[in-house]
């Protein structure tokens, strides 16, 4: 099975086009407006970035550079983030099929981002919530 979910991931030896930066440039924007229509509502947004591994992580920073993917999408929305790369304790986890976690490494991850939150001091507000009309 695990053999059957790298093969979709692939092929990983194909020249895969990153994204221009006028992809970014739209996708963080978009983005951008998501998170002010969620705050407008009542709501906040907390970035999570799991582990992956692989040729799929290898293609990852390849093709999306943090630098200019998930740091300038904290910095352009004014949003928390938690990536697996800046605690130890999600780092080194089991990603079988280089994109999910085993079971124990997941329950692991889970544990080492309500740390991460508490540590951000993030508050996870239980509240009224504005739907937007119908």
């Amino acid at each position: 099975l695990q053999d059957h979910a790298r093969e979709a991931w692939g092929p990983f030896d194909d020249d895969r086009r990153a994204p221009t930066k006028e992809q970014i440039d739209a996708s963080i924007a978009d983005v951008k407006a998501s998170v002010a229509k969620i705050r407008a509502r009542g709501g906040e947004v907390v970035f999570i970035r799991p582990p992956s591994a692989g040729p799929f992580l290898e293609r990852e920073n390849r093709n999306a550079p943090r630098a200019t993917t998930w740091d300038r999408l904290l910095e352009e929305t004014g949003t928390v983030g938690v990536h697996y790369e800046d605690y130890a304790g999600m780092r080194g986890l089991e990603v079988p099929e280089w994109s999910h976690l085993s079971r124990e490494s997941a329950a692991r991850f889970t544990r080492a981002y309500i740390d991460a939150l508490r540590e951000r001091n993030v508050r996870l507000r239980a509240g009224p919530v504005v739907h937007p009309p119908a």
